[in-house]
């Protein structure tokens, strides 16, 4: 795990894996945006709306990635968070990411490792 400092965010980077409407996007497929879920705040971020565990919406590019683990983890400044994710059809076609293998290239295949995180209610 990673603690976030000053404005920083550290979360757990998550996948689309299909629509509202049901249609799954296949591995491929280019989200304009990023999602994740907040695992740790900095200390500047602490009175902000932001909070331990919130699902969040950035910039695809945003941040700097890390690998800890199997888990795609991914180091934001503040200020690249788009907002707070509340639709729940949304949230409920979001899905972890578990990386599979690392290459001595450093490049890394990547699945799907649960096929929800949140159930749609």
């Amino acid at each position: 795990m990673i603690k976030a400092i000053d404005d920083k965010v550290v979360v757990e980077e998550l996948k689309r894996t299909k629509s509202e409407g049901g249609i799954i996007f296949p591995d491929n497929a280019g989200d304009p945006q990023a999602y994740g879920k907040v695992l740790s705040i900095g200390d500047e971020v602490v009175n902000k709306q932001l909070q331990v565990d919130d699902y969040i919406i950035f910039h695809v590019r945003g941040g700097q990635a890390a690998l800890i683990g199997r888990k795609l983890l991914r180091v934001l400044k503040y200020d690249e968070i788009y907002g707070i994710l509340e639709d729940k059809d949304l949230l409920g076609t979001l899905a972890e990411i578990e990386i599979k293998s690392v290459s001595k290239e450093g490049t890394s295949q990547i699945e799907v490792a649960s096929p929800m995180i949140l159930p749609v209610s």
